[in-house]
């Protein structure tokens, strides 16, 4: 008979009939709490659920149903009230004409726990409601079954209809002054100046960028009284923080200017059907920006807007610039000494670069030779291609760059982008010839009009502005923006010689619907094809036209135009697409600002289009 024996060590229970150990069984707790602790803890635990719930339900009805009642004494506990709206601060033009003003408006609530007491008029509020606030049945239908002590009615109600409901006195309603962002102008440098949302939240452009200059604080009233109302000892004469009025800010615009270009990019949209367009025109001596417009706009006094209409191409949208990129290739390779004005290019019609065939845009018999003069007149881009070699690529890169290519102007507006401008180092011979006709380059509108600007300030490239001063509510200068000159380009002789040029485009060349009788006007046509990513070819469907004028350029000009065309359904050339409308904006401001009209060969009219009057 085997022996068994057991050892007990606590509530483990080992044997040694087994080889090894057994897993260690647990026991049972023994339950040692007494019927009367169990029921003592029971009444613990119910206790605690019950205060929870009585908490819970306080706190609904102090949000919920007693909220206007709360309301009405915090009021009577503090007469200075909560801290009202600070009007937002206006947006104006160079003269001072605004462009953004703040609206006195009302916002309007209701108790509809009220709207069936004794005091309440019931039938009169549904005729307020409904008549003079436009409320759907349904929604009025909605505030009579309610049984809150507040819900929102109407926001940002012209002050005429507000008034109407105050004349009521209709118990259950209430009424609170505020203000709302209104742009007297409509589409008018909608882009610009961006716009604010339902909220009154500025949702881009000035209005965004300057926030914290247009949007004032509203401060905070004195507080002498404790939760009860009662008079805080020490406390009678505090004093709140006093609100902080918002500033006003002074832009470069010109209003006139800036109607000008709307009104052209709403012609050339009609006359040639672009899916879209955009125009700037700038000061080149300062840099200031005069006016700054696109198609498709949008009504800024309008909340629902369209993502894709928000976007200010002058700065958010970057493209290959084309022909209007010889300009600053003609500069770079004067100025470098590559070439004088006196040098010729052989220009045939095709000629291998890098590899593979290059054509010119327009086929020509036989072969001719080209100044850089002539080959801005006609646009030629085989000798705009060899021009920008006989540069190379680390000087026409570093040329680029001091035009500021490759990055942000720094203008001040949001979601600006940087364009795009290779390394030298990633650059063959194939890519660098097409730099020369503004292919392989990617910019904004902005940057191109700016580095041209340049070209022909005698070289100085001034920083683009937009903002010009920002004025304390009281009409003092807060803070001034005075013209900034970031680089120096090229020399004084090779701005003069591409002024020359450019009028030269204008008069006998591919820019002759700019041409603008007794004024001496500068130009340059451009016409790019868009690249598709999907083909990795471009896609002869699609072009984008622009035209760049400059006038008057028998000196440093007074103003500067860019008018860029995407995929227009009527025209295939920025000479008659651009042209006419940057000629329509040039013709307002040469007459306006009463410039003498020159004489010479520079401004005698013709009559006829070049048969060059292309590209």
């Amino acid at each position: 008979m085997r022996r068994t024996s057991r050892h007990l060590q606590g509530s483990f229970v080992f044997s040694e009939s087994t080889p090894g150990l057994r897993a260690p069984a647990v026991r049972p707790a023994r339950d040692t709490l007494l019927p009367a602790e169990r029921r003592g803890l029971r009444l613990v635990h119910y206790g605690l659920i019950a205060i929870a719930v009585l908490l819970g339900l306080r706190l609904t009805n102090l949000q919920t149903f007693a909220r206007g009642y709360y309301l009405q004494v915090a009021e009577e506990l503090y007469p200075a009230g909560t801290p009202k709206t600070v009007p937002p601060g206006r947006i104006l033009d160079q003269r001072g004409r605004a462009l953004a003003v703040a609206e006195p408006v009302a916002d309007i609530s209701a108790n509809p726990s009220v709207f069936h007491s004794k005091d309440a008029d019931p039938e009169a509020l549904r005729r307020c409601l409904t008549s003079t606030l436009k409320l759907s049945p349904e929604r009025v239908e909605a505030l009579f079954n309610s049984t809150a002590a507040y819900a929102p009615v109407a926001r940002l109600v012209p002050l005429s209809v507000a008034d109407k409901v105050a004349a009521q006195n209709l118990k259950g309603l209430s009424i609170e002054r505020t203000y709302r962002r209104a742009y007297p102008h409509g589409k008018i440098a909608c882009h610009l100046l961006g716009g604010y949302t339902r909220d009154q939240r500025p949702r881009t452009g000035l209005d965004l960028r300057y926030a914290f200059a247009l949007r004032g604080q509203p401060g905070a009233p004195g507080r002498n009284l404790d939760a009860w109302g009662r008079q805080i000892i020490g406390w009678e004469g505090a004093e709140g923080v006093d609100p902080v009025p918002a500033r006003d800010v002074v832009t470069t615009l010109d209003l006139d200017v800036q109607r000008q270009l709307d009104a052209a990019l709403d012609a050339l949209m009609s006359t040639h059907r672009p899916a879209s367009a955009s125009g700037l025109v700038i000061e080149p001596r300062s840099g200031a920006i005069l006016a700054m417009a696109a198609r498709p706009a949008y009504d800024p006094n309008q909340f629902s807007v369209r993502l894709e209409d928000l976007r200010n191409p002058s700065v958010n949208w970057v493209y290959e610039p084309g022909s209007t990129f010889k300009v600053l290739c003609a500069a770079a390779a004067l100025d470098s000494g590559a070439i004088t004005p006196n040098t010729t290019f052989s220009c045939p019609s095709t000629m291998q670069i890098g590899g593979r065939p290059l054509r010119n845009w327009r086929l020509y018999p036989g072969v001719r030779r080209l100044n850089a003069a002539q080959i801005l007149a006609e646009s030629n881009n085989l000798g705009a291609a060899q021009m920008a070699l006989r540069v190379g690529a680390q000087r026409y890169v570093r040329f680029l760059r001091a035009c500021g290519l490759g990055a942000p102007t720094r203008v001040g507006l949001p979601g600006e982008e940087a364009g795009i401008l290779r390394s030298v180092d990633s650059l063959r011979t194939r890519d660098v010839a097409n730099m020369g006709f503004g292919q392989s380059v990617l910019v904004t509108p902005l940057q191109l009009l700016a580095a041209i600007g340049a070209i022909v300030n005698d070289g100085k490239y001034m920083q683009p502005q937009i903002v010009r001063q920002v004025l304390n509510a009281d009409g003092s200068l807060y803070r001034e923006v005075p013209p900034l000159q970031r680089a120096t380009v090229c020399s004084p002789e090779t701005s003069r010689l591409l002024r020359r040029m450019m009028t030269g485009v204008v008069e006998q060349g591919t820019g002759t619907r700019a041409k603008i009788p007794g004024f001496a006007v500068g130009g340059k046509t451009g016409t790019a094809q868009v690249w598709n990513p999907q083909l990795r070819a471009f896609d002869s469907s699609q072009s984008i036209v622009s035209f760049v004028l400059v006038a008057p350029s028998d000196r440093v000009p007074d103003f500067a135009i860019l008018i860029v065309a995407k995929d227009p359904q009527v025209g295939q050339h920025g000479s008659e697409v651009a042209a006419p409308a940057a000629r329509q904006v040039a013709h307002f401001m040469l007459h306006r600002q009463g410039v003498e009209p020159g004489t010479g060969a520079a401004n005698r009219d013709r009559s006829h289009a070049s048969p060059h009057d292309q590209d």
